[in-house]
């Protein structure tokens, strides 16, 4: 039966006084009411229309679980894979500092008006190697450095004279003995597992 149906058959149930009937037909009624209405995808409960009159797939509740946690598991599932990057950054920096040499050197200020940089000279031997540094920097990081090896290290300023660079004389060179290489031994194969006879 339609709703329009049972509307004409409660009617007329009512005028008979056939109050089983009545019920009856009143439950069918609310049956086809309740089956008519938007449910929740998630509980089944039925849905009002939004301020603007449109129909959500979702009662309020579930609306707000699923707008407000699914956004905050998506950003727990970004900040882990941040989190898993930076841990597998930070291990591909611990092995390259293993398996490289390197020192740091610092030094003071030059008080000149006409500073444009400092230059870093190091050498071993007849191997000379030089780094430029600008004048707000008072700090140099040297990789890849010989193994087993003396160096020596000193800087020089560096002052712009009408267009011309200018280098002042070798600061006080500091000497350093660069470690014996490591022996890294390698990682152990892994997933060992039987497949044939």
């Amino acid at each position: 039966m339609t709703l329009k149906e049972i509307k004409v058959a409660l009617v007329a149930s009512h005028r008979a006084g056939d109050w089983e009937t009545a019920k009856a037909l009143s439950q069918e009624k609310q049956k086809i009411k309740r089956a008519a209405k938007p449910r929740c995808i998630d509980c089944g409960v039925p849905i009002r229309k939004t301020s603007n009159g449109t129909i959500s797939v979702r009662c309020y509740m579930h609306h707000v679980m699923h707008k407000y946690y699914s956004r905050a598991l998506t950003n727990s599932m970004k900040t882990l894979a941040c989190l898993v990057l930076c841990l597998l950054s930070y291990a591909a920096h611990a092995q390259f500092l293993a398996t490289t040499n390197s020192a740091t050197f610092a030094w003071n200020a030059v008080v000149d008006p006409n500073l444009s940089g400092y230059q870093l000279w190091y050498w071993t031997g007849t191997l000379t190697n030089v780094h430029s540094v600008p004048a707000s920097q008072l700090t140099e990081r040297v990789v890849n450095l010989n193994w087993a090896s003396t160096y020596t290290a000193a800087v020089k300023s560096v002052v712009t004279v009408f267009g011309t660079n200018v280098t002042s004389a070798f600061s006080v060179p500091v000497m350093f003995v660069t470690p014996a290489q490591p022996v890294l031994t390698p990682a152990a194969p892994t997933g060992l597992s039987i497949i044939g006879p």
